[in-house]
């Protein structure tokens, strides 16, 4: 029979499982909404991320109740602190799909350029690492969670790509800067989603006894490698600053 600690730990894991698998049904109806943008799927994905939240709350004070109750060993103390980093990257994911609903209606009569620039693709890519980093951890497993982390190559070579489309196209035709300046604001979010997801790999990484190497800044890609420096005042001319409002 299971101890006390065990017990509570399985219905923290529950619980973040649970709350994974509505992160990625917010990130289903956010793929969506690239293309398809309606009031019914903005509406969807902020119950989602209303549901995300509770869940956060919930798995917080699922972890102070088991402090007060046992008194975890360094072992099991490790466990505690990964369940409430991950349940911590998983909220924090649900808020940049939020961010994306909110940035989808200035887009509504792009859906062309969405495609025709990859951004599908890369959210399809984001998710996958989501799944597979909540799999990884409800399944304790470090090989996985070892692809999840190799993936965020992809997703920083895809995020790069797109940027240099989008910068050339706003040089060129200026009636693009508006809606590119939007897709460069969804290029961030999902990067940063994959960032999560990734984080969330590393803990499992780390609990299997695993090394971590940290991702630097020479390790990621960033918006400058294709987008303009904030202090290029040249580069920066041609975009309306207020664009960035909602990010």
């Amino acid at each position: 029979m299971k101890g006390l600690f065990a017990q509570q730990l399985d219905r923290v894991r529950a619980n973040i499982i649970r709350m994974g698998e509505t992160v990625n049904r917010q990130i289903d109806y956010a793929t969506i909404a690239l293309t398809e943008s309606s009031a019914y799927l903005k509406r969807t994905i902020h119950d989602h991320d209303r549901t995300v939240d509770n869940y956060d709350e919930i798995i917080d004070r699922q972890v102070e109740l088991i402090f007060a109750m046992t008194r975890p060993a360094a072992a099991e103390l490790r466990l505690l602190m990964s369940a409430l980093k991950v349940n911590n990257e998983l909220e924090r994911i649900g808020n940049r799909i939020n961010d994306i609903a909110e940035r989808m209606p200035s887009l509504h009569h792009h859906a062309n350029l969405i495609r025709r620039i990859g951004l599908i693709r890369m959210a399809a890519m984001a998710q996958q690492m989501v799944k597979d980093a909540i799999k990884s951890f409800a399944g304790n497993d470090p090989e996985l969670a070892h692809t999840v982390r190799r993936d965020i190559d992809t997703i920083d070579e895809s995020g790069r790509k797109i940027l240099q489309h989008l910068v050339e196209g706003m040089k060129t035709d200026p009636t693009t800067i508006e809606p590119a300046s939007h897709a460069i604001v969804l290029v961030r979010h999902l990067e940063r989603v994959a960032d999560h997801a990734a984080n969330i790999a590393e803990d499992v990484i780390f609990l299997n006894g695993g090394e971590i190497v940290a991702r630097t800044g020479a390790d990621r890609m960033s918006l400058s490698s294709a987008f303009p420096r904030a202090g290029d005042a040249e580069a920066f001319q041609f975009i309306p600053q207020r664009l960035f409002s909602h990010s």
